[in-house]
């Protein structure tokens, strides 16, 4: 009980620190130079500000450590890619999987190629909007079978698309 209770805590601190950056991210504030737009982005990994927001634990040398700065920033960037709405059967525009079918594996956006303040806002967006298991229980051809929906009861949009996966 209390390793089940340690491990929610330190993933309700995760969310909350997470929630904490994405805010940061979002409210970026940009610098005009040469005619270029600059974002200022944030300093989002402080160890200092990361332990004042650990409670200790009763038996202080049990509690979590932050990693630090320099080893967060070694941390490779993971790449988002672009993703697409799944239709149940007979409700995807026409020719929508075959099309799919074609693309290869796209970025969802090239951190370079943002101009201005709101294609930052929109990139912020899309890091929240992603799945985060590629490898889900979810099968080509689970999505493709009447039967399937019929069985695991998914709801779905008005449209026919399932909102809970991409």
């Amino acid at each position: 009980m209390r390793r089940s209770k340690r491990i929610t805590i330190l993933m309700i601190r995760v969310a909350a620190l997470t929630a904490l950056i994405g805010t940061s991210v979002l409210r970026v504030a940009g610098q005009q130079t040469n005619g270029a737009f600059r974002p200022t982005i944030p300093q989002i990994w402080d160890e200092k500000v990361i332990q004042e927001m650990e409670l200790p634990l009763v038996v202080p040398r049990y509690s979590p450590k932050p990693i630090s700065a320099t080893y967060y920033h070694k941390i490779p960037v993971r790449t988002i890619y672009k993703s697409y709405a799944i239709y149940a059967p007979g409700r995807a525009p026409t020719g929508y999987f075959e099309r799919l079918k074609t693309f290869e594996p796209e970025p969802a956006f090239e951190s370079s190629e943002l101009k201005n303040n709101q294609d930052w806002i929109d990139a912020g967006e899309v890091v929240f909007e992603p799945p985060t298991v590629y490898d889900s229980h979810l099968s080509p051809e689970d999505v493709a079978d009447p039967n399937w929906y019929a069985h695991s009861g998914v709801r779905l949009t008005g449209n026919g698309i399932m909102p809970y996966a991409r």
